[in-house]
């Protein structure tokens, strides 16, 4: 299994077995808080505006889709063909 430019799973340190790409995942959304937890078991980030996109590796083909599905690989052109 190849996971880029030559770069086996192994190599690269994948764990897990293959398995049928799954497609596009919808995301957990972020949640407005007045506050930030304190409790050390909680993990969280800060959220700036910009794009959040999933990139989806399949066969050596590169996908980059927006949080609804969209495809918007070819927006984000450079990216894709860099990763």
């Amino acid at each position: 299994m190849e996971l880029r430019r030559g770069v086996s799973a192994k190599e690269a340190g994948a764990i897990g077995a293959r398995a049928f790409f799954p497609g596009f995942i919808a995301p957990a959304l972020a949640s407005p808080s007045g506050k930030v937890p304190r409790d050390e078991r909680w993990i969280y980030e800060i959220k700036f505006d910009g794009y959040h996109v999933q990139v989806h590796f399949s066969n050596e083909e590169v996908q980059l889709c927006t949080r609804r599905g969209h495809d918007w690989t070819r927006r984000f052109k450079k990216v894709a063909e860099d990763t």
